[in-house]
């Protein structure tokens, strides 16, 4: 039978002992070993360390230094509540926090090689906070930090403002070059401060000639259009030349503000060497119609080349300075108050208070006058000139010179001429006009449905032209083919 009982050294020595109730404090002065489970009611207080072989399984685990290895060392922050200690970089690689849910895998934040930390999971900060790095913010939910200077974003959003120093390049295709302050637009190397190259190869500068100079145009030999509603309205060509408009369609206006000066005036297809206005015919455009044209409240005045006959002529009033006059070879024939030697004939229909008269061939007067000798030929009053007849003004000569025969309200009356009708000058046929001329009207007001013949009509030309919308001078097109007589 073996003892289970002994005294030892004032101890007492109990090989196996089995109860229900320990009442009081127990204290143990050595190891004590438990072949079962612990099972504790109240809190379990252990003044040095508690080593666990297995898995210590907790509700709450609250400690104020975590060690995850064996063996300490003196680099441990007490301050720091979990502390993963290896020897060399490889051994804490890969520690850190992980979650498992059991069902989508491990989710960690851990240390990596290469002195940082890994995360399988987003890092998401509360509203208004932000990344930083020694105290400096660098990334926020909308901005980025004032110390980030570089980046490689190859995309970025609509910018409210845009700031760049030094080199920019675009796509490959858009270059600014800081150093020399040059921007190059489908070149690296523009020859100004910007230069363009074109799809055909052509470089437009922009740039200075000197400290008081800009300059624009091509750096190359080529011609530079300037160009409105995809048209050509002026081109420099490559010689230097400048043109305006189309020669075809002769569409150019050119306004100048102040003085034109120039050296020489070319016109059309003449050149002249002296300071001379030259206005030349072509083989499709004659020389009438052209001159001097000046337009002031919506009214065109002109001085012009007009033919039937060839002569000058003038839309205005044409005003000498005082003691000058009007001459023919060199003679005087018209001034202010006399006419010249020269004038010998004229068709005066008035004539002032004549100190002397002296008449030379047949004089006939119509009428009560009680002047002997006297022929007239012509009757001028000072107001209109009516015949009246039955109380109806059947023929009317106003001042300004207009002839009316016939009485409005009475349209149905006939008017007969024997022989034939000559008019020298436009008819107006129910307030349609009907002129000729050598080409349409370029000059002056015209109304929808006005005509103009034409004075030399040709095969394969036109009758004439008509005017299909009203203005000054009007848009005007040709009608009535001539064609060929056929055998």
């Amino acid at each position: 039978m073996n003892q289970l009982l002994s005294i030892v050294d004032d101890g007492l020595v109990i090989k196996k002992l089995s109860v229900q109730t320990l009442d009081g404090p127990i204290q143990a002065t050595d190891d004590v070993r438990v072949q079962g489970n612990i099972f504790v009611d109240r809190d379990i207080k252990a003044r040095r360390n508690i080593e666990v072989s297995g898995i210590l399984t907790v509700d709450t685990l609250k400690v104020k230094n975590l060690i995850t290895e064996n063996e300490s060392t003196n680099e441990v922050d007490p301050n720091v509540d979990f502390t993963f200690v290896g020897k060399g970089e490889k051994q804490i690689d890969g520690k850190g926090l992980i979650w498992l849910d059991g069902a989508t895998g491990s989710k960690q934040l851990v240390y990596k090689e290469g002195n940082r930390l890994w995360s399988t999971m987003d890092i998401d900060l509360a509203r208004d906070r932000a990344f930083h790095i020694n105290k400096i913010p660098v990334l926020s939910a909308n901005e980025l930090g004032p110390t980030v200077t570089t980046s490689n974003l190859q995309t970025v959003g609509e910018l409210n403002g845009l700031k760049v120093s030094g080199q920019v390049e675009i796509d490959n295709w858009v270059f600014f070059n800081g150093y020399n302050n040059t921007l190059g637009v489908n070149t690296e190397s523009p020859n100004a401060t910007l230069g363009v190259v074109v799809e055909n190869g052509i470089e437009v500068i922009i740039g200075g000639k000197d400290d008081k100079t800009a300059k624009i145009g091509t750096f190359s030999s080529n011609t530079l259009d300037l160009v409105t509603d995809n048209k050509t309205r002026m081109s420099i060509t490559d010689n230097g030349e400048v043109i305006f408009g189309s020669s075809k369609f002769k569409n150019a206006v050119v306004k100048v503000y102040g003085r034109l000066e120039v050296d020489e005036l070319v016109t059309g297809n003449g050149r002249q060497e002296q300071p001379l206005i030259i206005f030349k015919s072509t083989e499709t455009k004659p020389v009438y119609q052209t001159g001097m044209l000046w337009q002031h409240d919506g009214r065109t005045r002109y001085l012009v080349y007009a033919a039937n006959p060839d002569r000058i002529y003038s839309s205005d009033i044409f005003d000498l300075e005082n003691e000058q006059w009007y001459g023919i070879g060199g003679a005087m024939v018209l001034s202010r108050n006399s006419l010249g030697d020269s004038v010998t004939e004229s068709s005066l229909t008035k004539l002032g208070k004549l100190r002397e008269l002296e008449v030379t061939g047949e004089t006939r007067l119509l009428g009560p006058v009680n002047i002997p000798n006297l022929n007239i030929e012509s009757l001028n009053v000072s107001k209109s000139f009516k015949v009246n007849i039955a109380g109806d003004d059947e023929l009317t000569i106003n001042a300004n010179g207009d002839i009316i025969i016939g009485v409005e309200e009475n349209k149905q009356r006939s008017v007969m001429l024997h022989g034939q009708i000559a008019i020298n000058g436009g008819i107006n046929l129910n307030n349609k006009r009907i002129i000729t001329g050598q080409t349409a009207p370029a000059l002056g007001v015209w109304n929808k449905g006005d005509i103009c013949y034409n004075e030399t009509p040709e095969m394969e030309g036109y009758i004439g032209w008509v005017c299909v919308q009203s203005g000054e001078p009007g848009l005007w097109c040709p009608f009535g083919l001539i064609m060929p007589v056929r055998s």
